[in-house]
């Protein structure tokens, strides 16, 4: 029997990708994680895109046909089958919770909040435009990304503040 695909199995991300097609789509968002931390200067590999939305349906709309358009299907924890998104999906769907996506641009994840940022307001309020892959969009400022990986408190974004720290 075969086994079952899993988040482990995600293609490595390619955020030039993503973030081209959530542009494309005019999706008002936020890139946390680590492609904000490498953006920042840290040295690491990551192997997905994550980042934060403006709530709302259009926006929500406009991040479904993204999302879409790259061929992303979604791991549904309960049932652990990928599906893939339809651009007609229900736009309050997309923001109920976490949602984790493979695509042609690889892993993708939706969050609909970060530990240590109380909400959309407070990430926007702490981010800061760049120039990346021929595009500016927003990633999480310096000391936000830092209150954001010391709340989530994992190994690697342990890691990734003392680097933070060090530049």
């Amino acid at each position: 029997m075969a086994r079952r695909r899993s988040l482990a199995d995600r293609r490595d991300a390619d955020p030039s990708a993503v973030i081209a097609a959530l542009l494309d789509h005019e999706v008002e968002f936020v890139v946390v994680g680590g492609v904000a931390a490498v953006a920042h200067g840290v040295q690491r590999i990551t192997r997905d895109i994550d980042f934060l939305l403006r709530p709302g349906k259009r926006n929500s709309r406009r991040a479904i046909a993204a999302l879409a358009e790259l061929g992303a299907e979604e791991l549904r924890p309960r049932s652990k089958r990928w599906v893939r998104v339809s651009p007609k999906a229900d736009p309050d769907w997309l923001l109920k919770e976490p949602r984790f996506f493979d695509s042609a641009a690889g892993g993708i994840d939706v969050c609909n909040s970060i530990p240590g940022v109380p909400g959309w307001k407070a990430a926007l309020a702490g981010s800061l435009e760049i120039e990346a892959f021929g595009r500016s969009f927003r990633i999480l400022d310096r000391d936000t990304l830092i209150r954001s990986k010391l709340s989530a408190g994992r190994e690697k974004d342990l890691a990734d503040v003392a680097e933070l720290g060090e530049l």
